[in-house]
């Protein structure tokens, strides 16, 4: 009756999607385009399709188009942040959802999305208040709002608020009770806490929704001792020949059951899944060590010509640094000098590296740009005013500070550096066996034996750096020391510190603080002597490394 009807070809389209004829839906929506050009609807009709076919691009072209001829269309605006956000366009996807909360200021899906970006953003207040502001306009049970309760427990996970972060993934799994993230970020939190148990039982309940979490195995493997036989050991052999267990899952897989098979005994075949699990992510995470020769050797040549600062007031509350290798003993030196009434241990904070901002200027020989000693004071004694605590000490426990202990004691004399030696071997290995994060935290070296040993080189070098440079500034801990004279090294870190004797620092495995590292476990135990002996087993396959550690560098 009428061939020119465009609303009825894309009515049309809409009848034929429903039907599953995805071509013919297609067509018929093109078909109202070309009849009239300005269609919005059409337009995102297409994109719908596209994006269930899996052409993300093709998706966002469509509606990109159709914004072309009316930027007033929220949900349009929507569906585009959204898919910019999952592929990692996070400033665009927050320019469009920003527009669509400008049209539909109470859209509470757009201010969970908004709070979402926001946070991958590093903008958390802002985060908080758009996500917090999504739960106020429709607190009822809703299945779609459990995103928002997750987005927020991850922020309060972040900000060290443990207990709230709890109280929000438990409402997010009220919603969507199969959540698996929200499950697993609460074992990861009960962990934390030393409830460990507690931890076991949600990581197998979100392994019951997802057996192939990598993730989850292996953290269930960090929080189990295992014996032959043991249910999940048998799990994870299994699901190594499974062929639906996805490739980016395989790694973290073959972690969980190296470390399960070092439990019972097994130190030829954990190797070899340990050793096959680090060169996948090798292959996944290029890393050369001559990158960081030359960043250690500028670190050296910027430390030379740093500038101290002069005439301060000392501040409300002095840092302790503890620095040293990853697996070295950092974790049990903060929780014994937590454990004293005067200490806040804050664990690994990222302030000090990001309050430095280090930038290497390429060339010949690179050199390094970085922030004045009085910026660096100013910065990082402002980001941990804001943890709130009255304790006069706060430690800082992150390992890979070593890298900038002599900018800290310029900008903070009054500061407290520990430094936290372990045998070479031991605290290599030890890295080697466990699934480092890659992600801003610069333990790419990880994930070759060849690589960590030559990466231990340069923190001894940068190390004996500092301690000529600072003589008597630096107290140098051994771990092995420590396990077997408890407390005549605890009154040596004590008295170094400045704090009193407190004999509860002897009971530093008591202390109930929330405790975030691949530690967790052990720092609730009392003291262990023989940890650093624990490689022995793994010797035939560490030569390598051994060798690399005992080359003399002359």
């Amino acid at each position: 009756l009428n061939p020119s009807y465009a609303e009825a070809y894309n009515n049309l389209g809409t009848v034929l999607r429903l039907h599953g004829a995805r071509e013919k839906a297609l067509a018929a929506h093109r078909q109202a385009i070309s009849l009239k050009p300005q269609m919005v609807d059409a337009y995102n009709n297409i994109a719908q399709l596209l994006e269930d076919s899996g052409d993300t691009a093709g998706a966002v072209q469509a509606y990109q188009t159709s914004l072309q001829h009316s930027l007033a269309q929220p949900e349009t605006q929507q569906n585009l942040a959204r898919i910019l956000a999952a592929s990692g366009k996070t400033e665009l996807a927050f320019k469009h959802i920003s527009a669509a909360l400008e049209l539909t200021p109470d859209n509470a899906k757009c201010l969970d999305i908004s709070g979402a970006l926001l946070f991958e953003l590093g903008r958390l207040d802002e985060a908080r208040r758009q996500l917090a502001k999504a739960l106020e306009i429709n607190p009822e049970i809703n299945p779609e709002l459990a995103q928002a309760w997750y987005n927020l427990g991850v922020i309060d996970q972040i900000t060290n608020q443990t207990d709230a972060a709890c109280q929000n993934f438990e409402r997010a799994i009220k919603f969507a009770p199969n959540f698996v993230k929200a499950i697993s970020n609460l074992g990861v939190l009960q962990s934390t806490k030393g409830e460990i148990s507690r931890a076991r039982v949600l990581y197998k309940q979100a392994l019951e929704i997802d057996p192939y979490a990598g993730d989850i195995h292996y953290n269930l493997a960090e929080a189990s001792k295992y014996t032959k036989g043991d249910a999940h050991l048998v799990q994870l052999k299994t699901l190594l020949s499974d062929p639906d267990l996805p490739p980016d899952q395989i790694a973290a897989v073959k972690f969980a059951l190296g470390k399960a098979l070092i439990d019972i005994s097994e130190p030829d075949l954990a190797f070899r899944h340990i050793s096959a699990a680090n060169q996948m992510y090798k292959r996944a995470h290029p890393y050369n060590i001559e990158t960081d020769r030359r960043v250690f050797a500028a670190i050296k040549s910027a430390a030379i010509d740093y500038a101290p600062i002069v005439g301060t007031q000392s501040p409300r509350q002095i840092p302790i640094f503890i620095v040293g290798m990853p697996r070295s003993g950092t974790s049990l030196v903060e929780q014994i000098l937590a454990s004293h009434s005067d200490v806040f241990g804050a664990g690994e904070l990222n302030a000090l590296r990001q309050s430095l901002a280090p930038v290497l200027i390429p060339g010949d020989t690179p050199t390094m740009a970085c922030n004045s000693a009085q910026g660096l004071r100013q910065d990082y004694l402002a980001d941990i005013s804001t943890l709130h605590v009255q304790q006069k000490f706060i430690s800082d426990k992150m390992p890979l500070n070593f890298r900038w202990v002599g900018f800290a004691l310029a900008a903070m004399p009054e500061a407290r550096i520990l430094h936290i030696k372990r045998d070479p071997v031991a605290t290599c290995w030890s890295i080697f066996q466990r699934r480092f994060a890659i992600t801003g935290a610069g333990n790419a070296y990880a994930y070759s034996l060849k690589d960590v040993a030559e990466y231990y080189k340069l923190y001894q070098s940068l190390m004996q750096f500092w301690t000529d440079r600072h003589p008597n500034l630096i107290l140098d801990i051994s771990y092995e020391s420590l396990t077997e004279n408890q407390a005549v090294e605890t009154k040596r870190m004590l008295d170094y510190c400045g704090l009193a004797w407190q004999a509860q620092c002897l009971d530093f495995h008591k202390n109930t603080r929330d405790v975030k590292t691949a530690s967790s476990l052990q720092v609730r135990q009392k003291m262990y002597r023989d940890s650093s002996k624990a490689w022995r087993v793994f010797e035939p396959h560490l030569k390598p490394l051994i060798d690399i550690l005992n080359a003399s560098d002359g």
